[in-house]
């Protein structure tokens, strides 16, 4: 993956989010901007992957009846994209939720330990920016659009 995500998205300061949870998409790239920052500049600022850890560990801890099959869909396919994980046929969704399990265990030793990482685990960091960068594209790919809604334009007078 590129180090370059830090300059396409830049992650807005965190009071300017409403005060409820963002989606899952938003917050899981200004995740791994997060962490891209932490890469290129050592920016040790990792406020929205606190989030996001604990937007995984509430998503993998649902009852069994209430969990989000697109939640499921997305960590299946980010794994598959990051290749942290390679799924199989006998591959549980219990098997995905515990490896969510390593993933925020491992982001929370990131957030203890910011300059450790940067200096020694950079490949290791690489790696959890990228799983956070693919559940965003995974997150976003299962947002629900309109074909039939027409982008709105304004048009000025003089």
């Amino acid at each position: 993956m590129n180090s370059q995500i830090s300059e396409i998205a830049a992650v807005p300061d965190e009071s300017s989010f409403p005060s409820t949870i963002f989606d899952s998409a938003s917050l899981s790239c200004y995740a791994a901007t997060e962490l891209d920052q932490l890469l290129l500049r050592g920016t040790e600022s990792l406020e929205n992957v606190k989030h996001f850890i604990s937007f995984i560990e509430n998503q993998v801890s649902e009852p069994k009846l209430e969990r989000n099959p697109e939640t499921i869909m997305a960590l299946n396919w980010a794994f598959v994209d990051s290749n942290l994980l390679r799924p199989s046929i006998d591959t549980t969704i219990q098997d995905l939720f515990n490896e969510a399990g390593k993933i925020t265990g491992s982001l929370r030793d990131v957030i203890k330990r910011p300059s450790y990482y940067r200096n020694t685990e950079a490949e290791r960091l690489e790696s959890l920016r990228d799983f956070c960068l693919f559940l965003s594209k995974r997150f976003a790919a299962n947002e629900p659009f309109s074909l039939l809604d027409e982008p709105t334009y304004s048009e000025t007078q003089e």
